[in-house]
């Protein structure tokens, strides 16, 4: 009897969270993107009633219709299933429902994590039914109890083979949901127009390069990617092995004064122009959702630590960058060469974007043969240490400016920089992006200020 208690309280549980969700789907769109994202469908609910709300909420939405639990009634109404739904007083109590937003993604993970557990204990009862039945060898039962569960493996974890038919709706669902919202995909926009059009946002999941020569900027470049993404509210972690917090907040400053920090620091002398440009910098960047680690044992697995505190503080983040890979060492790799260590360090990221699905930008060092070439662009074959870089990122991007090298500009010379921008201390620079596992490559040409920022063009 006690067991059976458990059962029913696990269920009222069930279908209490699912209650929370599609109180939440008829309240707010982004839940309903939210939801799609993650491969919510009609099947992961417990409640037969709920599944055929979400249904119906989900054809509601992509048929761009008003919802709410008025309409959400009406079209149930419509499709003459209100009662198979619950009726009016269900629909209602649901619409009323005190959901947070802030749980929306908890929500979510509990749907999916208990529609697996129920499909995993129905493919054990089938597999026990098909055993005991014994016209079965045993070898042929594991292979169907293998075959089975492979099928519920979470996503992200997912292998062997997929029917085409099956790959091409969830394919569909998101480019649905992308037309929806361009940031429903939760891709990310880094803030510069031409290489943002070439990328269509970083992907999550994505592991992206950007490589440069030593003080060519690529630090002050990826300083200002983050603050670009968190200026709309996304959360972005830095770790940074090469630069103390110190270091960063300084460049962050930076970032939004029309002149270095340190130059003001410098010249001991703190005008009123000054004081104010620091006062401004320092209200807009406290409301910026920005977390730093300058560990200087920093490895991919502590990394990881560091994100899931960060999740379970409600802080999900949208983008975390490395600065730099090769700098940090594996412990377990002591005695092994360098190619592998940075080989290896590549793989982890790689796969450990893919299991936060959070996208990743990792600075690199690139070699000297660009310093000895005429052209001066760096290219892929000048990633330093390990080739197995470029393989496992999704995108390498490269950044070049002819006056490091006091080359003229070879063409292009970016025009019009965004606001704030001594035009008497901008140098032509250029971003290219030159592997694009989904999408074009090419070149943004952008500003390099003095404050040690890139401008947009």
């Amino acid at each position: 009897m006690e067991n059976m208690d458990n059962l029913i309280e696990e269920h009222n549980n069930d279908v209490e969270v699912e209650m929370a969700l599609l109180s939440l789907c008829m309240r707010k769109n982004n839940a309903i993107l939210e939801a799609s994202w993650n491969r919510i469908t009609a099947d992961d609910f417990t409640d037969n009633r709920n599944k055929v709300i979400f249904t119906v909420i989900m054809d509601m939405f992509f048929s761009n219709a008003q919802i709410d639990r008025f309409t959400v009634m009406s079209e149930l109404e419509r499709r003459n299933l209100a009662d198979k739904a619950g009726g009016q007083r269900y629909i209602y109590r649901i619409g009323d429902m005190t959901a947070v937003q802030s749980a929306l993604d908890g929500y979510i993970e509990a749907i999916k994590e208990r529609s697996a557990i129920h499909k995993i204990l129905s493919a054990a009862d089938e597999i026990k039914r098909i055993a005991l039945k014994g016209d079965r060898r045993s070898d042929a039962v594991v292979d169907l109890a293998i075959s089975e569960l492979t099928k519920i493996r979470p996503e992200g974890n997912a292998q062997g083979l997929e029917k085409l038919s099956s790959s091409l709706k969830t394919t569909m669902n998101r480019l649905m949901v992308e037309l929806k919202d361009e940031n429903a995909g939760r891709k990310i926009r880094l803030g510069f127009p031409r290489l943002d059009s070439m990328l269509g946002g970083l992907k999550p999941g994505s592991l992206n390069i950007l490589a440069a020569r030593p003080a060519m900027g690529k630090s002050a470049l990826a300083v200002n990617m983050a603050v670009n993404v968190a200026a709309n509210n996304k959360t972005v972690a830095i770790f940074s092995v090469e630069m103390s917090k110190d270091e960063i907040n300084t460049r962050l400053l930076s970032s939004c004064m029309n002149k270095p920090l340190s130059e003001v620091l410098s010249s001991k002398k703190l005008s009123e122009a000054d004081m104010k440009q620091i006062d401004n910098a320092l209200k807009k960047l406290s409301d910026y959702p920005i977390y730093l680690d300058d560990s200087s044992n920093t490895t991919p697995d502590s990394i990881k630590t560091s994100i899931q505190q960060l999740i379970s503080s409600g802080n999900p983040p949208r983008l975390i960058i490395v600065d730099y890979l090769q700098l940090i060492h594996l412990n377990e790799m002591s005695g092994r060469s360098r190619y592998e260590e940075v080989t290896a360090i590549s793989n982890q990221l790689k796969r450990l974007a893919k299991e936060l699905k959070v996208p990743i930008i990792a600075l690199a060092q690139v070699s000297r043969d660009t310093a000895k070439r005429n052209d001066h662009t760096p290219q892929l074959a000048d990633l330093k240490d390990s080739g197995a870089i470029e393989q496992d990122a999704d995108t390498v991007m490269f950044v070049d400016r002819p006056d490091y090298y006091g080359d003229k500009d070879n063409g292009n010379t970016p025009s019009g920089p965004d606001t704030n921008i001594d035009n008497t201390d901008a140098k032509p620079a250029y971003i290219y992006l030159s592997k694009n596992r989904h999408g074009e490559t090419g070149r943004d040409s952008v500003w390099w200020i003095g404050t040690g920022r890139y401008g947009r063009t």
